[in-house]
């Protein structure tokens, strides 16, 4: 991950996204209305698991990529993902 994961894109809006059992989501809302979701690892560091399961459901499954991810919190100062906000998709009949 580097400090500027989002060039150019200045975060206006952040809010807690309800849900997460075990790690806190954020939405960050950017300057030109680009939505995002922060994930911190708070109770247990599953990040790089995540990032690389993540990485190979690309294309597979509904998955947003991980544009940053900061498995050992060097940048960020905790373990933190950054991805696109996905949109919900319903499986079943």
């Amino acid at each position: 991950m580097t400090p500027h994961a989002l060039p150019g894109r200045r975060i206006e809006r952040t809010r807690t996204l309800s849900g997460g059992y075990r790690n806190h989501n954020l939405q960050l809302v950017t300057d030109n209305g680009e939505q995002f979701v922060l994930r911190r690892f708070l109770h247990g560091n599953t990040c790089a698991t995540e990032a690389a399961l993540t990485a190979r459901l690309i294309g597979v499954a509904p998955v947003a990529e991980v544009i940053a991810a900061d498995p050992q919190g060097t940048i960020a100062g905790q373990p933190v993902m950054l991805s696109p906000t996905q949109r919900r998709v319903i499986y079943g009949g």
